[in-house]
């Protein structure tokens, strides 16, 4: 989701963006590699030579990555080390996307960057594993922490497209009220990154919105926004859900190191949605041509 997203993002601020991925591009910007297989990635960086590597390649889904511990390593920390090597040997600014689920949920306000991750699935292990061997390795690399939503446009559905399709079906679904985070739009991410890596910015930092929320909240917020129709979300707990992978019910994080950096407007939870809308709205017209 964040990397076809960021693709397109900036090709249309006029950058020449080139991608890596499970599939090619008609146009051959995007290259078909197997990422896991360092001579090949090595050898799209030596044709390319890139001035900034952001890496979106993760698995994100953590019952999948707690049934598959050995695969989650291989890509979200194997291959963020291996990418961010190959990007300090070629003297490209690194950005890896990090995420909130290095914390083990015990805080009951936001974590900053001081704060000690504890990740308590394998998920978690993988992208804190990832944050160590880079910080450790590269000095041009910022690793950012974050929670996104958006639209997939893909095969597979991301939760914001699950919870617009049930609730534009009528079907009643149930969140959590419980569960604590701080979302932010792609959209809005995208315009982050854009100014931090024209500016070179490196380190650890979160980046995530402004504005904290259950997961019910979110929703509730979501079905007003695209005029859905909100009753049909009912609140709920994450305790006794049977998830093969524990999760951390307060995962809210703080950005004010981050935003103390940067010019652009990290927006609520409102705002956020608001811009996905009008996104959203924008592709649908475009679709129906």
């Amino acid at each position: 989701m964040l990397g076809s997203y960021l693709f397109r993002y900036f090709d249309r601020k006029g950058y020449g963006v080139w991608g890596m991925g499970r599939r090619r591009s008609r146009n051959g910007c995007i290259k078909r590699v197997d990422l896991t297989i360092r001579e090949d990635v090595q050898d799209v960086f030596a044709v390319i030579k890139p001035d900034v590597t952001i890496n979106c390649a993760a698995i994100v889904n953590l019952d999948f990555c707690q049934d598959n511990p050995s695969m989650a390593y291989a890509v979200n920390t194997k291959v963020a080390d291996m990418l961010s090597q190959l990007a300090f040997e070629g003297k490209s600014h690194y950005i890896q996307i990090s995420s909130d689920g290095v914390f083990d949920g015990m805080k009951k306000f936001p974590y900053n960057e001081r704060d000690l991750p504890n990740p308590i699935n394998v998920y978690g292990k993988t992208k804190r594993a990832a944050e160590i061997a880079i910080l450790n390795t590269n000095n041009h690399a910022i690793v950012l922490r974050t929670n996104i939503y958006g639209h997939k446009g893909e095969e597979k559905s991301s939760f914001s497209d699950w919870l617009y399709n049930s609730l534009f079906r009528h079907e009643p679904i149930t969140m959590f009220e419980d569960f604590i985070y701080s979302p932010i739009y792609i959209g809005n991410l995208a315009q982050a990154l854009d100014e931090i890596l024209q500016g070179q910015i490196t380190g650890l930092y979160h980046l995530s919105g402004i504005e904290n929320c259950s997961k019910f909240d979110f929703g509730q917020c979501f079905a007003n926004v695209f005029e859905l129709n909100a009753k049909l979300i009912l609140p709920g707990s994450y305790h006794g859900f049977p998830f093969k992978a524990p999760r951390p019910g307060y995962m809210a994080l703080d950005s004010s190191n981050i935003l103390r950096l940067l010019k652009t407007q990290i927006l609520d939870l409102r705002g956020g949605l608001n811009f996905y809308k009008k996104e959203f709205d924008s592709l649908v017209q475009l679709e129906a041509l």
